[in-house]
């Protein structure tokens, strides 16, 4: 349907079919670039190309044109990228700009006079950027960093580096920016950046991804006085043990996740948080050493920072259920608890052995008290996670489902205000599971009846569904 084969498209006015055409363009900025193929992008020349009035309207709307998205192309000779480049930005008039520059580590295109000077006339709109994101080899990176103007309007940077990029040889005092200093508020570097090199203003950031050593993500938290959420996965650099540490008392961060290889008592004891309401902990690879099971930084940290925290989610490593019972009476605030493969090595384990360490000796003592709950919230309560609400479990080992219909209590109570307020209750297995025994079933059944979310995922499905 065009303007010359449809009375109503012929009757509306501009404004309105310039409105519609919005709508056509992916959001690239609230799905994230990797939801928006080049066809999205390139939207603009579809509508562009049904008929003339459409072409006049689309090519005189600037909103159509805020999103520039390049990349090399193999023949300089079939499309001149400069030139388009160049035309885009004229049609996006005097808007703020999301940009999207992608390039692999391919030497023959990213080397290229043409393909820098493509860069050169996209730094020229810098003072419009309100979004700059980056999949690009260093070199070129650093090419157009140092091409690029004042940036006022700069809310987002988001970096992506190659893994066969050899960023690592080049000297760490090389500078993205020369001259003028962009102070976003949203950053994203994903894979490894030297924190010298990525010399931004961190003063306004409230929103940060990033891969850095210990004592560069203590350099973030130190210059980022605004952080609201951060997101640290931490590596180990030799360069690191030549930082002075330091301690950071940070009194605005509200969402910490850390990913590590290792237990980190330098980070841990090196901060207080006492704002912190949500706190993800992640060993990747399961840490599982009978001599040191417990990250024994965190307990202080907890203590410490005492935070009204609300989401606690630790993973990879088999904390003594002790130690785990410690770090939860000093977080007594905590609504939703996920649990994934913190647990023994069940084979080393005894039967008896069994219910005293996770998860069952949580199973147990949380079924103690489901029908009790204190008057005040502080870690001196002897009862742990009183205002419980969800608590997820992923295990590779049988599960004890017999101890569950006791963590909630009986089906008559469970609207009671006085018991703890669990209503969900998840648990993932990675193993083929042992039959729930009739009894179990039936009374997870009953819970179910009343309201109580009670979900099993992974081998055969729900068993609590027939």
């Amino acid at each position: 349907m065009n303007y010359h084969h449809s009375d109503i498209v012929r009757k509306m006015p501009t404004e309105i079919m310039s409105y519609i055409f919005q709508w056509c363009i992916a959001d690239v900025s609230a799905n994230g670039l990797d939801s928006a193929s080049r066809k999205d992008v390139f939207m603009p020349f579809t509508l562009g190309s049904v008929c003339r009035s459409w072409r006049q309207i689309v090519w005189s709307s600037p909103y159509l044109w805020t999103h520039v998205s390049i990349k090399p192309i193999s023949n300089p000779n079939t499309v001149d990228l400069v030139e388009l480049v160049s035309e885009w930005l004229s049609r996006s008039k005097a808007l703020p700009i999301l940009v999207h520059v992608y390039a692999s580590t391919d030497n023959d295109r990213v080397q290229t006079l043409h393909w820098k000077s493509t860069l050169e006339v996209l730094a020229q709109s810098s003072e419009r950027w309100c979004e700059f994101h980056s999949h690009l080899p260093v070199s070129s990176l650093q090419y157009l960093c140092g091409q690029m103007g004042d940036t006022p309007l700069m809310q987002t940077l988001d970096f992506t580096r190659w893994a066969d990029d050899n960023y690592f040889g080049t000297p760490v005092d090389v500078k993205l920016w020369k001259n003028h200093i962009p102070k976003p508020s949203k950053v994203y570097l994903d894979n490894e950046f030297y924190f010298e090199a990525v010399n931004i203003n961190w003063s306004a950031a409230t929103d940060v991804e990033v891969y850095f050593p210990i004592g560069d993500c203590l350099k973030v938290l130190k210059d980022a006085p605004l952080l609201d959420a951060c997101d640290f996965t931490v590596l180990t650099r030799p360069w690191q043990s030549t930082l002075t540490w330091m301690h950071i008392n940070h009194q605005n961060l509200k969402d910490l996740s850390v990913h590590t290889r290792r237990f980190c008592p330098e980070l841990f004891s090196s901060i207080t948080l006492p704002r912190l309401a949500m706190f993800q902990y992640q060993i990747r690879g399961v840490h599982r050493d009978p001599n040191q099971p417990n990250d024994l930084s965190l307990l202080p940290f907890f203590e410490r920072s005492a935070f009204p925290l609300t989401h606690l989610s630790i993973q990879g490593t088999a904390f003594t259920y002790d130690y785990m019972r410690a770090l939860l009476r000093a977080a007594p605030s905590i609504t939703h608890l996920s649990l994934k493969q913190i647990f023994p090595l069940y084979a080393l384990l005894q039967p008896d052995e069994l219910e005293q360490v996770m998860p069952a000796a949580l199973l147990i003592e949380l079924s103690e008290t489901s029908g009790v709950q204190p008057t005040t919230l502080d870690s001196s309560s002897s009862i742990i996670l009183p205002y419980l609400q969800s608590l997820q479990f992923n295990v590779d080992f049988p599960f004890p489902w017999n101890r569950v219909p006791d963590v909630f209590g009986p089906p008559s109570d469970f609207n009671n205000p006085r018991r703890r307020p669990l209503y969900s209750f998840e648990v993932s297995i990675d193993y083929l599971p042992s039959r729930i025994d009739q009894d179990t079933t039936s009374r997870l059944r009953a819970l179910r009846e009343v309201g109580a979310q009670i979900r099993f995922k992974g081998f055969n499905g729900d068993p609590l569904v027939v």
